[in-house]
């Protein structure tokens, strides 16, 4: 599991995640095109996590920090065209184990472009009147639940990122031999991962809508 950053903007909340990682047993953290640099700071307020900032890892774009994993985007307003899960619910929901945790600014968040990046959204509820939450606290929130449902051995261990990324490349095929108008492919992928997300199928489950693609791609070819 790693934790993804991108573009932090502040060296104490860089700080303050690197502790709360290391709270919950989470060591791979990953800067992407940050704002800031990781001074003096930032190395006070990790405490006894200073090993987290010296290993993290820096990267120009989010496509490449989250590449080959289960990419979660966190944010602190949901529209009504996204699913979002809450923490607990997400843990209930993956069964994947190559995570990524993607947290965005602190000013702006993540912005949409870079959500839809992402294969599903999470949203740490909160009072409407003040829904944004510090960027440390809300990684905290996160890793907690993550670790408490992994104690529990409720987060289970099996993977299914290739069938994901197969059952995408299928999808996709079949948009492309339907010539699918471009701007709405996109909502397609958001919907499809959502749905995949939550329904907690089973490696048979995610063969079978292979194939049930691959069928119906021939078919309109």
């Amino acid at each position: 599991m790693q934790v993804v950053l991108v573009s932090p903007e502040q060296p104490a909340n860089v700080g303050s995640v690197a502790r709360a990682m290391a709270n919950f047993a989470v060591e791979d953290l990953v800067l992407v095109n940050p704002e800031c640099t990781v001074d003096a700071e930032a190395i006070a307020l990790s405490k006894h996590a200073r090993s987290v900032l010296e290993q993290a890892r820096y990267m120009y774009t989010l496509p490449e920090a989250i590449a080959s994993t289960f990419a979660i985007a966190t944010t602190g307003k949901i529209g009504k065209q996204r699913i979002s899960f809450s923490p607990r619910n997400c843990v209930e929901s993956i069964e994947h184990t190559d995570v990524s945790l993607v947290f965005g600014r602190e000013s702006v968040g993540l912005s949409n472009a870079e959500i839809d990046l992402c294969d599903t959204m999470l949203h740490i509820p909160t009072a409407e009147s003040y829904p944004v939450m510090n960027l440390s606290h809300a990684v905290t929130i996160v890793l907690y639940e993550l670790y408490v449902a992994q104690r529990s051995d409720s987060l289970p261990a099996r993977g299914l990122e290739r069938e994901l990324r197969t059952l995408e490349k299928t999808f996709k095929s079949l948009l492309d031999t339907m010539d699918y108008p471009e701007a709405e492919r996109q909502r397609l992928f958001t919907a499809l991962r959502s749905a995949c997300a939550q329904s907690l199928l089973s490696t048979a489950d995610m063969h079978s809508l292979i194939g049930f693609f691959r069928t119906i791609n021939k078919r309109v070819d």
